[in-house]
């Protein structure tokens, strides 16, 4: 059964007037903090968090924390146990909620719950603090989905940037890959997923546009613009530009002057 040590809106001004700073001390419980308002961080062995508004705060057994200036807060401590353990020493120390007002009114129940005498009231205390561990839990998933996406799309843009400047170049799927440090399957996976497209349909393509653009406003010859294009021969690059554009190269050329 989980042991709720205390539960409160928690005010930093009623226990240290006057003070910048909290003094270090070790977590000994689990505790769920989330921010009303402030003006300073929280730091969690040696990390800082702001006071901000929406902020959850999950600190854990053993850490160091402490404080600067004035905030305020719900807070619940929950004694160190396994069954907690599991889920919560997995979690980031800070969750950015995108709605607090669930959290607000669990947190008003809890408090309610907790320093209600009534009998009976154990059990209902229990099952808020599961449903506040799931709802956690769900937001600290959906924020590292969100992060997963934002880092995929960097690396998603770091290689077609190493698509660009290398589509005249022999490249391989694994040379791809590997400007990424992914590897070739989780990378074409990822890829088509972002662009639409496979690699090897991206750098086509890239290779087509550049040869189009050599044919309009160059002089270079058709199995020159091949080798600027990345293509291996000339044979191939006539193959690939006709299924993909409906015309030869030369045609198309001639095309700019109405031949």
């Amino acid at each position: 059964m989980l042991k709720v040590v205390k539960t409160v809106v928690y005010d930093s001004t009623e226990y240290f007037k006057n003070i910048k700073q909290t003094p270090k001390r070790m977590v000994e419980d689990y505790e769920i903090e989330l921010y009303i308002s402030g003006n300073g961080e929280t730091y969690i062995n040696d990390v800082g968090y702001k006071h901000e508004s929406g902020n959850l705060v999950i600190a854990k057994p053993g850490q160091i924390r402490y404080s600067k200036n004035s905030f305020s807060c719900y807070c619940i401590h929950l004694s160190e146990n396994k069954e907690i353990g599991m889920f919560l020493d997995k979690l980031p120390n800070v969750i950015k909620l995108a709605d607090q007002s669930a959290y607000r009114s669990c947190f008003d129940e809890l408090i309610n719950i907790y320093h209600d005498s009534l009998e009976g009231n154990e059990l209902l205390l229990q099952s808020k603090i599961y449903q506040l561990l799931h709802m956690i839990i769900m937001d600290a998933e959906r924020e590292n989905r969100i992060k997963n996406e934002k880092t995929d799309a960097k690396l998603m843009q770091k290689a077609i940037k190493y698509i660009e400047d290398n589509f005249n170049k022999p490249v391989l799927l694994c040379d791809i890959a590997e400007s990424v440090h992914l590897s070739p399957i989780y990378f074409h996976k990822l890829f088509k997923i972002y662009t639409g497209k496979t690699p090897a349909e991206f750098l086509l393509n890239k290779r087509i546009s550049a040869a189009k653009i050599y044919l309009l406003t160059t002089d270079f010859s058709v199995e020159e613009i091949a080798e600027k294009s990345g293509f291996s021969s000339l044979a191939y690059f006539d193959y690939k530009f006709k299924k993909i554009s409906g015309i030869t190269p030369t045609n198309y050329r001639k095309q700019k002057y109405g031949i």
